[in-house]
């Protein structure tokens, strides 16, 4: 009897597997969006950054701008500098590469002092460290 209940478990599984994989793969497919009042507000804060970032690192317009727009932020130098770049030009990190967390807080309200610590990362690469830290508090706030 024990055999039967293993062989018809193991047959629920091989029929449950593609489901699994199924919502998985919506899970994927469905990416977070960033609220509509934070793109708002970032394009009035960023707005003249942006061109001047963009070109500096190489990065298309459309690339620079979708990171917000269509929250995609591809893991590529060029993006990562843009980043430090933006977040320089806005005071959130100082020269030497340290997040500024009283000027991230003070400035976007959604970022909260919980959120921002949460997303201390030791990394050596200024860009690649804006670009993780960025990335994180980002995840904090978007939406489903």
């Amino acid at each position: 009897v024990s055999h039967v209940k293993v062989t018809g478990l193991k047959s629920n599984l091989v029929t449950m597997k593609p489901l699994l994989v199924l919502c998985l793969l919506i899970s994927i497919a469905a990416p977070k969006k960033l609220p509509v009042a934070f793109q708002k507000m970032w394009g009035e804060l960023a707005g003249g950054f942006q061109a001047g970032c963009a070109a500096e690192n190489n990065l298309d317009m459309e690339a620079a701008s979708g990171i917000i727009t269509r929250f995609e932020a591809p893991d590529i130098a060029p993006v990562h500098c843009y980043v430090k770049c933006m977040v320089e030009k806005m005071k959130f990190m100082t020269p030497d590469g340290k997040m500024d967390k009283a000027m991230v807080v003070d400035t976007v309200h959604l970022f909260t002092n919980e959120l921002v610590d949460s997303c201390v990362i030791q990394e050596e690469n200024s860009c690649r460290k804006a670009y993780l830290v960025s990335l994180c508090v980002l995840n904090g706030i978007a939406e489903d």
